[in-house]
């Protein structure tokens, strides 16, 4: 037996807009888009494009697998992997690196309009993504985690070179990293 255990998101705060529930990015005060409580917690999808320019990918923070660890993100899995002790397998999934991250960062819409008018700000956004994504998965390593799960839910949608060009080095590089 098996069991999936993911690492939370940053905290959001959340206000309940037009009768909407909508995350609330606690360090901007933007509205990042509405939060569906009932699979998962998660924001949905942004109403707006929380990538604008490179120079917004270049400030969004790498943390280190040591000051994940430092933090309380883990705790949950932490407690999981706990109980599970030896009778399961857990498995997880680092943060998105490929364009299901974009997705969430630029709209669906934009996001695949992006991958043909601006693929250099696609990878540029990719590779941010790529480095967050690598050091969460050493933390979930150094914690217990036995494997990690990694796709992308636009796999289908996007052609056969874009999916070479924008998920499969994306892919490649995550698992020569943790291995």
């Amino acid at each position: 037996d098996g069991l999936r255990a993911w690492m939370p998101g940053s905290p959001l705060e959340v206000d309940k807009i037009r009768g909407v529930w909508h995350g609330i990015d606690p360090k901007t005060g933007k509205v990042v888009g509405p939060v569906d409580f009932q699979g998962g917690g998660g924001v949905v999808a942004p109403e707006a494009a929380l990538l604008e320019t490179e120079e917004d990918v270049d400030r969004i923070p790498v943390p280190t697998a040591a000051e994940i660890l430092a933090g309380n993100r883990l705790e949950g899995v932490r407690e999981i992997i706990r109980e599970a002790g030896d009778n399961f397998f857990v498995i997880s999934a680092p943060g998105l690196h490929t364009v299901e991250y974009l997705t969430f960062q630029r709209g669906k819409i934009q996001a695949m309009l992006d991958l043909i008018d601006r693929p250099a700000f696609c990878h540029r956004a990719l590779e941010k993504a790529l480095a967050i994504a690598i050091e969460e998965a050493r933390a979930l390593a150094h914690i217990g985690i036995d494997a990690f799960m990694i796709a992308d839910t636009f796999g289908g949608v996007i052609s056969p070179a874009q999916f070479k060009e924008f998920c499969q080095p994306y892919f490649r590089r995550f698992v020569q990293a943790i291995r």
